[in-house]
């Protein structure tokens, strides 16, 4: 899916602009387009997604959850904020972004284990 399939789903946030908070049933997912969003549980902190093409909220939506965090704008951000409901045909029609998804979750898997690991080791 290019820009201009895209550009329908693109949503522009102001600094401290909550995209969703922690506990909300999980409607959409989030492609980082400009900006920073902070991750925060129980309101703290825990987490800056800024690297552009980013997804942000994919978990809630593959597991069918409620959010396990919230998700508020550091910065002025843009971002695209695609429906829970068209994840199946996004991802059977761009085998790309299945596979970006795919790193994503394993790169964030990698490194809660690796925090893991240092949690256990001290």
């Amino acid at each position: 899916m290019g820009l201009a399939q895209l550009a329908r789903f693109r949503r522009t946030y102001n600094a401290g602009d909550v995209i969703c908070r922690q506990g909300e049933e999980a409607h959409e997912f989030f492609i980082l387009e400009s900006g920073a969003i902070g991750i925060y549980c129980n309101d703290q902190k825990v987490a800056q997604v800024d690297v552009v093409g980013d997804y942000i909220g994919e978990l809630g939506v593959l597991l069918k959850q409620k959010r396990n965090a919230t998700m508020k704008c550091e910065e002025p951000t843009q971002c695209f904020a695609l429906p829970a409901n068209g994840l199946d045909r996004l991802l059977a029609a761009n085998p790309d972004v299945a596979m970006k998804l795919i790193i994503s979750l394993a790169q964030r898997l990698d490194e809660t284990t690796g925090k893991l690991h240092a949690l256990h080791a001290a």
